[in-house]
C-alpha cells in the first residue's frame, strides 16, 4: 500500500499541476497512472483492468473508456480513479474520486448527498440476516433527494 500511495499521490498532483496545461484523456491518465506504478520498485502490473471516468461517465458502473470514444478531461467537473496494481509484497486495490477545477454546483450537491447516505448507512444497525441486495434500497433512500 504504501507503494501504491506514493505512485497515486504523484499520479494527482500531476493532474493538479496539468489538468490546464496539457490535454488529459480518460485513457490517457490511466497510462500516467500505470508509469508512475512501474516506478515503484517490485511493481509486477495492474491487478485489474482500471477505471478512469469523468463527469458522467464516473456515475456509470464498471465503465471503461474505449479508443474511438475517449473523453477528454476538462478543466472543471468529478473524476474517478478506481485501479490496483500488483506488487511482489500484495495487491491494491483503490477508488478515488477528486474534483478538476470546480465542480457545477449541481454536482457538489450530488455528491454531498451520497456521501450522507453513504455515512448513514455506515452507521445504521441492520437485523441479523440482512443480505447485501437489501442495503441498496436502504442507501438510495439515505441519500435524499436531488430534484
Amino acid at each position: 500500500m504504501l507503494k501504491d500511495g506514493i505512485a497515486l499521490t504523484r499520479f494527482f498532483r500531476w493532474i493538479e499541476t496539468n489538468y490546464e496545461i496539457i490535454s488529459m484523456t480518460e485513457r490517457s491518465v490511466i497510462e500516467k497512472l500505470e508509469n508512475f506504478r512501474r516506478d515503484q520498485e517490485g511493481y509486477i502490473g495492474p491487478s485489474f483492468a482500471a477505471i478512469a471516468a469523468f463527469n458522467e461517465h464516473s456515475a456509470l458502473p464498471h465503465y471503461s473508456p474505449v479508443q474511438d470514444k475517449d473523453t477528454e478531461i476538462g478543466n472543471s467537473g468529478i473524476f474517478l480513479v478506481d485501479s490496483g496494481g500488483q506488487y511482489l509484497g500484495g495487491t491494491t486495490d483503490i477508488t478515488r474520486t477528486i474534483s478538476i477545477g470546480l465542480p457545477a454546483p449541481r454536482q457538489k450537491k450530488d455528491f454531498t448527498l451520497v456521501l450522507q447516505g453513504h455515512i448513514k448507512l455506515a452507521r445504521a444497525k441492520f437485523p441479523l440476516g440482512t443480505r447485501g441486495y437489501q442495503l441498496d434500497v436502504l442507501a438510495g433512500s439515505l441519500c435524499g433527494k436531488t430534484d
